[in-house]
């Protein structure tokens, strides 16, 4: 039997007690934390220093030889960080395959990489299987779970693997780490006391969760689907032109039609859902460098009042934003102890930032690791936090990268009682193309009223965000399975 050698013992970061709490549910459940990429890559290959690349990103950093366990006698879960770890590494040659044949082996290999999921306990959470489709193509499948690397992470990763791999897999061609555990002990230097209280106030008021699709207990989570949308130029360059305009960041727009939304969902006036946020310190060094979860899923609270204009909604939804901004390291789960149940909710918004880099040039010593992927396969794309029911989440994730167009993915519930991609793309009453510009048109002009029309339907949001809120049943296009989402760009401005 191998011994295991424990270098450090860690505590956790707020969203990996929120995975874990998740992970000890229902053991039972398929883990949705578990995510994979698949990159095509070039021949020729020397899978011998491409997998001394990824030993190499094993040994350098820690955080990625973390298991996840509650010693005896110990009052919480820590991350055990264990020492010489082996990464786990497979080669199979499919290239005397037809290509029918490769493709569809190559699928199944990477469908059954998802499924046998991870054993946290068990370092490292990290596994890759290197197939050699033809004689000029490969495809690697690097399956991982979520605990230990954020979607931050995941470009830092790849590229320090590229550039030891062109070193032929001397690892000293990179800088000296920045490890996870400073982040881990600038955690414990914050005081949570005030972070508690500035929760409590900011949440002072919600007596209530706000569930959108409300699920019985024990209902298993399943792998979301997405439904991708692009927006044209026009309504891009429309809403930063009018966040400039009101000293608003694109990501406060976002958030208030989300919250219009959720809003004439659930009939309420004052609504929370979740937002992830990055969760990097700006004071930490080299934070910008390091592996590992930094991400955390925060309420957002939306108050809608009909005697105030969009713009109002708006300015105040990024001010409370800004006033949080010192707290946004606590946990859900203290906060839920600290503001009770209204900190709960099943909806979260995710706002990505991109940059599209030029790809450099494919060589011998750079067959297309840095940044490039074939796709990206997730089992579960949705931050876990114990501060929402278990079971089912919705999720809309607006990627908003520079340039003229903007898109929204919308990940969806693909399981009973939801509906359709079909059904998530088009909403009744939707206003089309017609109504796109809208939404900053309306918000420039300062918006007119935030009204509501009842609790179960026909509910319109007037003067700059969100038209075409859904029902249920066989009326709201998804066939009769229940209630959809909503289209958060649709507008229709007050007259």
């Amino acid at each position: 039997m191998t011994r295991i050698r424990i270098e450090d013992v860690w505590p956790l970061s707020p969203l990996q007690e929120g995975l874990l709490f998740h992970a000890g549910h229902d053991e039972r459940a398929r883990d949705v934390y578990v995510e994979q990429r698949v990159l095509d890559l070039a021949a020729p290959l020397e899978p011998d220093v491409l997998r001394a690349s990824w030993q190499a990103m094993l040994d350098r950093h820690a955080s990625l030889r973390a298991g996840f366990r509650q010693p005896a006698g110990a009052p919480r879960l820590v991350q055990v960080i264990v020492a010489g770890a082996v990464l786990p590494w497979r080669e199979i040659d499919l290239s005397g395959r037809p290509t029918a044949d490769a493709r569809a082996e190559a699928e199944r290999l990477a469908e059954d990489e998802r499924e046998r999921g991870f054993d946290v306990a068990t370092p490292p959470l990290l596994r890759l299987v290197l197939i050699r489709m033809s004689g000029t193509r490969y495809r690697l499948l690097v399956t991982m779970h979520h605990i230990v690397l954020d979607g931050w992470s995941l470009p830092i990763l790849f590229r320090e693997v590229s550039q030891v791999y062109a070193a032929g897999g001397d690892a000293s061609v990179l800088p000296p780490v920045a490890p996870y555990r400073d982040y881990l002990a600038w955690l414990e230097r914050q005081d949570r006391d005030a972070a508690r209280a500035a929760w409590a106030g900011a949440l002072a008021g919600v007596a209530e969760p706000t569930l959108v699709a409300p699920v019985a207990p024990g209902t298993e989570s399943v792998p979301p689907r997405h439904v991708v949308e692009a927006l044209g130029a026009e309504t891009a360059g429309a809403l930063r032109e009018v966040a400039r305009l009101h000293g608003l960041t694109p990501n406060t727009l976002v958030q208030g039609a989300w919250g219009l939304a959720i809003g004439a969902l659930t009939g309420r006036r004052d609504v929370v859902f979740g937002a992830t946020v990055s969760g990097r310190p700006a004071d930490l060094p080299g934070v910008e460098r390091m592996l590992g979860l930094f991400i955390n899923t925060l309420p957002v609270r939306v108050t809608l009042d009909p005697a105030r204009t969009v713009l109002d909604v708006l300015t105040e939804v990024q001010a409370r934003q800004i006033g949080l901004m010192d707290h946004q390291h606590l946990g859900l789960s203290d906060i839920r102890r600290a503001a009770g149940p209204g900190a709960t909710f099943d909806t979260i918004l995710v706002y990505e930032n991109s940059c599209a880099k030029p790809k450099p040039p494919r060589t011998p010593r750079n067959p297309g690791l840095e940044g490039r992927r074939r796709r990206q396969r997730r089992r579960g794309a949705l931050p876990a936090h114990p501060g929402r029911p278990p079971g089912r989440r919705h999720v809309a994730a607006p990627r908003l990268p520079p340039g003229p167009v903007r898109r929204v993915r919308r990940p969806h519930d693909p399981g009973p009682a939801r509906p359709g991609a079909a059904a998530v793309r088009r909403r009744p009453g939707r206003p089309g193309r017609r109504g796109r510009g809208a939404v900053a048109r309306g918000a420039a002009a300062g918006g007119g009223g935030v009204e509501r029309h009842g609790s179960s339907g026909a509910g319109r949001v007037v003067g700059g965000v969100v038209r075409g809120v859904c029902g249920a049943g066989a009326g709201c296009g998804g066939g009769g399975r229940g209630r959809c989402g909503v289209d958060v760009w649709g507008v229709e401005r007050s007259r």
